[in-house]
C-alpha cells in the first residue's frame, strides 16, 4: 500500500540544512501535454480554367480553380509569368499576357510547381466573339433619287418643303432583312400612313430602304402616290426592324417632313418663285427635258389643268 502511495505521490524527502530547520521538497508532476501539428504545404493543382480561351491580345481575366494554391509564388501561362491574385487555397484569379496557341498553365508555390494536365490548357484566339449589331435610328433623306429633288429639297428633319414626296429613303447602321407591318409610320396630327398597306419598302438586304407612296386619291394621308400636304413626323418602330442579329430597340422619330404642293422651291410658301417654275413647265410631259415633276399633281405624266386648279388654291398659302 505505501509503495503505491509512493508511486502516485512522491516520497517525501528531508534534509538537513546549517540552522537545523528542515524543509520539504515534492516531485514536480505534468497534468497535461498538448501536440500541435505544423501545417504542411502540398504541390498545388490545376483542376479548370474559366474560361479556357481568350484574345491573342491578352488581358483576358482567369479564373483558376484546384488546390494547394496558399503560398502561390508564380502563375504562368506557357511559361510567361503573369499577375495573379490568390483569392483561397482553391482559387487563383490571373490575367493574361499577349500569346499565340495553346499553352499550359501552371501554378507554383513553395512545394514545386504543378503537373501538366489537360485541365490546364488555355488557348490564344483570334476568333474574340463580336456584339450582335442591330438596327438603330436611321438617317432620313426624301425624294432621294427622284426628279423632285431641287433647290433646298434634301430633307434630313430640316425645314425644307416638298411640293410632292413620293420616296423616303432610310439609312441604318446595318443590312436589314426583314420588317414587320406598321414598323413605319408617318403621322401629321389627322392622318397615318403605314408600310401595312400605303407604304411598299424596297432594299432589304441592304442598309438602304426606300419607302415608296403608293395610295391614291383616294386614301388617306396619300396623294397620287405622294404624302398629302401637311408636317408629318415618321416614326420608326426599330422593334420591328430586323438584321440578322435581331431587331432593335426602342423607336426613332424623324420630324418636320413637309409636304405642300405647288412650293417647288422650299420656301414653305407657294408663291411668285414658284408660279414662275410652275409656268416653265406648263403643257410638258415627262419626255420633255424640261418636264418639272414636282407640279405633276395628279401624276399623270403631264403638267396640265389638272395641276393647274390644285395650284391655284393653295397660290399665297404656306405651312
Amino acid at each position: 500500500m505505501l509503495t503505491h502511495l509512493n508511486a502516485i505521490f512522491g516520497t517525501r524527502r528531508t534534509r538537513t540544512v546549517s540552522n537545523n530547520s528542515q524543509r520539504s521538497f515534492r516531485p514536480l508532476r505534468v497534468e497535461s501535454l498538448e501536440v500541435r501539428d505544423t501545417p504542411s504545404i502540398t504541390i498545388a493543382e490545376t483542376a479548370n480554367l474559366s474560361p479556357n480561351s481568350g484574345s491573342v491580345d491578352g488581358s483576358t481575366i482567369v479564373v483558376i480553380t484546384g488546390s494547394g494554391f496558399t503560398g502561390a509564388t508564380e502563375v504562368t501561362f506557357g511559361a510567361v509569368p503573369v499577375s495573379f491574385v490568390v483569392d483561397s487555397d482553391i482559387q487563383i484569379t490571373a490575367t493574361t499576357l499577349s500569346g499565340t496557341g495553346t499553352v499550359d498553365v501552371l501554378v507554383t508555390n513553395t512545394e514545386g510547381t504543378s503537373a501538366n494536365t489537360a485541365a490546364d490548357d488555355f488557348t490564344y484566339t483570334s476568333d474574340v466573339p463580336t456584339p450582335p449589331v442591330i438596327p438603330m435610328a436611321p438617317s432620313v433623306t426624301v425624294n432621294t433619287g427622284s426628279s423632285l429633288l431641287d433647290v433646298a429639297q434634301t430633307q434630313t428633319g430640316g425645314l425644307a418643303t416638298f411640293s410632292r414626296i413620293v420616296t423616303v429613303e432610310l439609312t441604318f447602321n446595318t443590312a436589314i432583312t426583314t420588317v414587320d407591318p406598321a414598323a413605319f409610320t408617318f403621322s401629321n396630327g389627322t392622318d397615318t400612313v403605314t408600310n401595312d398597306g400605303e407604304v411598299t419598302v424596297s432594299g432589304l438586304g441592304t442598309n438602304v430602304l426606300t419607302l415608296t407612296f403608293e395610295g391614291t386619291d383616294s386614301t388617306p394621308g396619300v396623294e397620287f402616290h405622294s404624302l398629302a400636304d401637311g408636317i408629318w413626323t415618321l416614326t420608326t418602330d426599330l422593334t420591328k426592324v430586323h438584321s440578322s442579329d435581331g431587331a432593335g430597340e426602342g423607336s426613332a422619330d424623324t420630324n418636320n417632313i413637309r409636304r405642300l404642293y405647288g412650293d417647288a422651291n422650299g420656301t414653305g410658301t407657294v408663291d411668285g418663285g414658284d408660279y414662275g417654275l410652275f409656268g416653265s413647265t406648263f403643257g410638258l410631259n415627262d419626255q420633255d427635258p424640261s418636264f418639272q415633276a414636282q407640279f405633276d399633281a395628279n401624276s399623270d405624266g403631264s403638267i396640265n389643268g389638272g395641276d393647274f386648279g390644285p395650284f391655284g388654291s393653295r397660290f399665297g398659302t404656306g405651312l
